[in-house]
């Protein structure tokens, strides 16, 4: 069968299989394998980079014939019974790379059969780079499986030159040569607002093993000397409660998630609480880490900092460039603060504090209040509810064409130890410029996303899918819509080294399979 025939059904099954298994395997699968991926990276990163029992039955003998000739893999010292083969360095990478979430290990050999399969195939194709394009441009980035199948099958078709100059499936994330190593395992590090959909995110995070170069934030791991304390042991609005903690902890590191949020409801009906409650949280907390010396500080934002009619993509440069939006403009205010905090305390005191602005998020944890919630949780709960009660309608706020970006709060977290863990020379250049004697406006500030949005109109129906709701959804276009549109630049976070993972669909249906427990 020729090369012309083959190439849309080999894609097209890879893709699926790539897709599905990857980010949702089945649980029969799972129980077979018994091997994750995070144990994968791990025993393909240790100094043997031996593979694991589960992976030897997978292919035949031709197929570990190939993947020696394209240096993926290599004989063994030793030649244990089960693992005479080790990855090399590039082979590991290669795995890593397309490995990036909580499955087993078929995922590896789907890769692996893929680049076997196809690559004599594909550099005949005549229309291959079209194709791609094509297919690109349908799924988005969002889908980092396919991304990665993409930018490996191009990759596998480029001609040959004896050596390999970059892994297959080379991801920006990886890069074996930089190894953020700031934070050690015996610094103490503090999380204020550890309960929360963001502060939860981070303890998750800096709670596992490190994924070495695969998973993107380096360093050691996990930390063991983690700081919480819940609101009713300390009050970061009271000035003394958080200095006398500060004095008795001596944390080294400070990820400053804690605020208080809400959705529009809330921000209407509340803006005095919003404003006060941030302005001394963040007040109380930034001056404390000065004075008792912390070493790095990361204060978590929120793009609602930007003006409402901000050129899109936004960029960190726009802060203050225009009015902000009026639902919000209280808490925004209060966080444009936190960062103008950072920038100063930098310029007067030498400090290293760095401030991040998330696009929005949503993930394990989130808050599901009927008024006070951001838009994924409120339409996760109302269509719910909606089937669960039998309604024919699901009624959304505004008309639907407001367009907005969402970032899966463990990638959020993933992304601030990454920034925390970067080496001196990467970061001290981020902590904002001194704009009296540079003449140039650049604050303390990065911004995380995934650099692709979708209109509100677009999300309900995707929510609505996953939910498995039946009936209709009914805008009301006498509601506030918000900013017309928030898409964040990431391309200074993606210049460091960082990308996001989760795809928006598969993100929805695991927040969905908690919250319909």
């Amino acid at each position: 069968m020729s090369g012309e025939t083959l190439l849309p059904e080999v894609v097209a099954e890879r893709i699926h299989l790539v897709r599905g298994h990857k980010v949702m395997l089945d649980e029969d699968l799972a129980r077979l394998y018994k091997v994750e991926t995070r144990a994968l990276i791990q025993a393909v990163h240790r100094n043997s980079r031996r593979f694991p029992p589960e992976f030897m039955f997978q292919l035949t003998s031709e197929e570990w014939a190939a993947l020696r000739s394209h240096n993926v893999i290599s004989k063994g010292k030793g030649g244990r019974r089960y693992a005479p083969y080790v990855f090399t360095e590039h082979g590991a990478l290669m795995l890593a790379s397309v490995l990036k979430s909580d499955t087993a290990v078929d995922v590896g050999i789907v890769i692996v059969k893929t680049f076997i399969q196809l690559r004599e195939m594909l550099s005949t194709h005549k229309d291959l780079a079209a194709k791609l394009e094509a297919l690109e441009r349908k799924v988005g980035t969002h889908d980092q499986a396919i991304a990665g199948l993409i930018h490996a099958i191009r990759q596998l078709t480029a001609p040959t030159t004896g050596q390999t100059s970059r892994p297959i499936g080379f991801s920006p994330r990886i890069n074996p040569r930089k190894k953020p190593s700031s934070m050690n395992t015996t610094d103490k590090i503090y999380i204020a607002g550890h309960r929360g959909l963001v502060g939860s995110a981070l303890m998750r995070r800096l709670s596992l093993p490190s994924p070495a170069s695969v998973g993107g934030a380096g360093g050691e791991g996990p930390y063991p000397n983690l700081l919480t304390r819940t609101h009713v042991e300390l009050d970061l609005t009271r000035q003394t409660a958080v200095e006398a903690f500060f004095a008795a902890e001596k944390p080294d590191y400070v990820f400053l998630a804690a605020a208080k949020v809400g959705g529009i409801h809330a921000n209407n009906e509340y803006p005095a609480d919003f404003i006060r409650d941030n302005l001394a949280i963040q007040t109380n907390v930034i001056h404390a880490a000065y004075q008792h010396n912390v070493k790095r500080l990361l204060f978590l934002g929120s793009s609602c900092i930007y003006p409402k009619l901000a050129p899109q993509p936004m960029k960190e440069e726009h802060l203050l460039s225009g009015p902000l939006e009026p639902t919000n403009r209280p808490y925004a205010l209060a966080k444009i603060a936190g960062v103008e905090m950072c920038w100063s305390y930098n310029r007067q005191y030498g400090t290293r504090y760095l401030a991040v602005m998330p696009t929005n998020l949503y993930g394990p944890g989130d808050n599901y209040h009927p008024e006070n919630s951001h838009v994924i949780p409120a339409l996760i709960r109302r269509f719910h509810e909606a089937k669960v009660n039998g309604s024919p309608a699901v009624t959304i706020w505004g008309t639907g064409t407001p367009r907005r970006e969402f970032l899966y709060s463990d990638d959020m977290a993933d992304a601030c130890v990454y920034l925390m863990n970067l080496p001196d020379a990467q970061f001290n250049p981020l902590l904002g410029s001194d704009e009296a004697k540079t003449g140039t406006f650049m604050p303390p500030l990065i911004n995380i996303g995934v650099g692709e949005d979708m209109s509100i109109r677009e999300l309900a129906a995707v929510v609505k899918e996953v939910v498995g709701f039946a009936g209709d959804i009914v805008f009301d276009p006498s509601k506030p819509d918000g900013t017309p549109r928030k898409l964040l630049d990431v391309s200074r976070l993606r210049a460091l080294g960082w990308v996001a993972r989760m795809p928006l669909r598969v993100g929805l249906a695991q927040v969905y399979r908690e919250y319909g427990i």
